[in-house]
């Protein structure tokens, strides 16, 4: 690899190390400063406010030029009155050609160039007018010894959702205690039923900037891990070529072992033939001095 690319490689590292090292110092002290500002409680449902309004939707739009006689007003003008029926919407195009930017390129996929051909000036749309709603939750949590302080979290339900508005009442059922977090704020309290954690998507960009630095370097001692893997290699492939030795070995030093105590046997054999030799030797010749002795006599 060349010298410029390990720079680059090394310095793409570095920055991936300074963002890595960043986020993690970044949302560490975002969250042990939030931890240290809320204070958990168990908050309590005091009341559910369920708000009904009159809203309206803009639906049905067609590409037709708006001339209906019962659709003088805009659309905009209808839906901000609260008024039901036929309104005249915005400019439209209805229909796009597309060509080749060169006249004299006949393959199907040339370079387009794309315009409007057929347009309305005022579409044709429908207003239509229902229900919307506005849920208030109100909760009920201490903060001190026999002081309590209210926060509410508002819910929105669209056009119509009365589905919605069920769902809300059967999740959020007076009386309910659920866990919470609050901070004084502005004289008041701020309050979040939802855990102080990290976010997803840090823990995600920290990760990315690990993998970025595992790869680089990877990618800068590939040789060194290369001939390490090797090695590796070579000394697993030579086992059994290390074990076969190592039993041969055994053998050998079995067979010397059994040789040497062949050996030093018939070496104390020897020894102990020549004792006996020898004292044999020793009772002939004191037999024929007294047999001598007693022939004199």
């Amino acid at each position: 690899m060349k010298t410029f690319t390990k720079i680059i490689l090394f310095i793409i590292m570095l920055i991936s190390l300074c963002l890595a090292l960043s986020f993690s110092l970044a949302f560490l002290l975002a969250t042990a400063e939030d931890q240290k500002e809320y204070t958990e409680s168990v908050c309590t449902l005091k009341e559910l406010d369920v708000l009904a309004d009159e809203c309206c939707e803009i639906r049905d739009c067609k590409c037709e030029e708006c001339s209906n006689q019962n659709a003088t007003a805009t659309c905009d003008a209808k839906f901000r009155n609260l008024t039901e029926g036929v309104c005249c919407g915005l400019e439209r195009c209805c229909n796009e050609c597309c060509r080749c930017a060169d006249p004299f390129d006949t393959r199907d996929n040339c370079k387009k160039v794309c315009s409007c051909c057929e347009k309305v000036k005022q579409e044709t749309c429908r207003i239509q007018c229902g229900t919307c709603f506005k849920i208030t939750a109100i909760f009920n949590f201490p903060v001190e010894i026999e002081k309590t302080a209210n926060s509410s979290e508002v819910f929105t339900c669209g056009f119509d959702k009365f589905d919605c508005v069920s769902e809300l009442r059967s999740e959020f059922p007076v009386g309910r205690e659920e866990q919470c977090w609050y901070k004084e704020l502005g004289g008041g309290y701020e309050v979040t039923l939802d855990p102080i954690e990290f976010d997803w998507w840090a823990i995600f960009v920290v990760c990315l900037c690990g993998s970025i630095i595992l790869v680089i370097l990877l990618i800068l001692i590939r040789k060194p891990i290369r001939r390490l893997f090797s090695r590796i290699f070579v000394w697993l492939r030579d086992i059994p070529d290390r074990l076969r030795d190592w039993d041969a070995q055994r053998k050998e030093e079995r067979q010397a072992n059994r040789q040497a105590e062949r050996t030093e046997d018939q070496r104390r054999n020897i020894d102990r033939v020549g004792r006996v030799s020898k004292w044999m030797a020793r009772s002939d010749s004191t037999t024929s001095i007294a047999s001598t002795a007693t022939i004199l006599h």
